[in-house]
């Protein structure tokens, strides 16, 4: 399911409050990443559209990683 465009509990969420819903997600989800623009850099903000609008943990790793990373050699004065 959708979560972020899903309603505070204790509202129903489905397909027609969620994912169906045309207006803005009803939950921010902060620092996430999106899949991103296409290989022409093209980029619609639509929820039905998962290849470039899934939130994903593959995504969120990586840049989190680099992040700590470059924190890290910040910290020491490596940068």
């Amino acid at each position: 399911m959708y979560s972020s465009s899903c309603p505070s509990l204790p509202a129903v969420c489905d397909w027609n409050s969620g994912a169906e819903n045309p207006g803005p997600n009803h939950q921010v989800l902060y620092g996430a990443l999106v899949g991103g623009p296409d290989a022409q850099d093209n980029y619609v903000d639509d929820r039905n559209d998962y290849v470039k609008n899934e939130v994903a943990t593959d995504y969120n790793a990586a840049f989190q990683s680099a992040l700590a990373g470059l924190a890290q050699a910040q910290s020491k004065g490596m940068l």
